[in-house]
Order: C-alpha cells, then sequence, then structure tokens
C-alpha cells in the first residue's frame, strides 16, 4: 500500500511539473500575423495595421523616437511614403507559453516624387504576445534597413 501511494505521488508531481512547462510556439502560430501585416499593408488600410498590435506596443524604428500605441502605430502608417512592393520572410520563430519572438527579412520598393524608385531591404524582429482570447499580436517592434540613405565618411587619404 505505501509504495502504491509513493507511486501515485510520484506520478502526480510528474504530471504537475509537466503541465505547467509553457508550450513551444512555432511558425504556424506567427505565420497568420504577418500575412494580415502583408494584406493590410497592401491595402493601405493603416485600421487593419494597427489592430495587429497590442494597446501598449512599442515599435523601434531607425533615426526617429519609439512609437507607441495603436493610434501612433496608425499615424505611423499613414506617414510612410508611398511603396508599390512589400514583401517579408519569416526567417525564424522562437516561443514559449504566451511570448514569441519572430524575425523576419524584408523587401519593399517605395517611390517618392521627382526620383528613380528605391529598392529596400532590411530586417524585423518582434515580440509577439497571444491573448487571452488565443490571437498573436505585436508587442514590440524594431526595424531597419540593410542600406544606409546617409552619405558615408569621406575616403582616407593615404
Amino acid at each position: 500500500m505505501r509504495n502504491a501511494v509513493l507511486v501515485t505521488m510520484a506520478g502526480l508531481l510528474l504530471a504537475a511539473c509537466a503541465s505547467t512547462a509553457p508550450a513551444p510556439v512555432g511558425r504556424e502560430a506567427i505565420a497568420p500575423v504577418a500575412e494580415a501585416w502583408l494584406e493590410a499593408a497592401g491595402r493601405k488600410d493603416a485600421d487593419g495595421i494597427a489592430a495587429l498590435y497590442t494597446t501598449d506596443a512599442l515599435m523601434l524604428g531607425p533615426n526617429r523616437p519609439a512609437v507607441s500605441g495603436r493610434d501612433g502605430i496608425r499615424a505611423w502608417f499613414v506617414a510612410l511614403p508611398n511603396f508599390t512592393r512589400m514583401a517579408t520572410t519569416l526567417a525564424e520563430v522562437e516561443g514559449r507559453g504566451d511570448l514569441a519572438v519572430a524575425r523576419y527579412t524584408f523587401e519593399m520598393t517605395l517611390e517618392l516624387p521627382g526620383i528613380p524608385p528605391i529598392e529596400e531591404r532590411g530586417k524585423i524582429l518582434q515580440v509577439l504576445r497571444q491573448q487571452p482570447d488565443g490571437r498573436w499580436l505585436i508587442w514590440r517592434e524594431s526595424f531597419s534597413a540593410d542600406t544606409s540613405r546617409q552619405p558615408g565618411p569621406p575616403p582616407r587619404q593615404p
């Protein structure tokens, strides 16, 4: 009887430990967010873009202050230069429980008045948070281009 009680207690302890380990998060959970972002961007739908972020989201872009919240992200998207093409590639997803990190590359074509189209490539890093209803939303985001539009330092003279 004593052995049966010990075995039962050990089994319950193991089950409790296993059930508290956060479940891994994979590409299949996060890819729909990326697809929805591209679809909304293609429609130039600023409200659709903002809805993919948490209400307390932070967007950390290059050479500017952080953008916060859905209203700030909506305004950022509206102010983007005209783009005729945008594509992302989901390169990596790692997560546990209600948090996931996703790394992307992006390519886009910007069209500005009076100059030839600009081809831009870069990278994006997102932290996504699962909501109580099961949806994944972008909580933190950082992105930058692989090329700089800033003039570099002058060449060194020998």
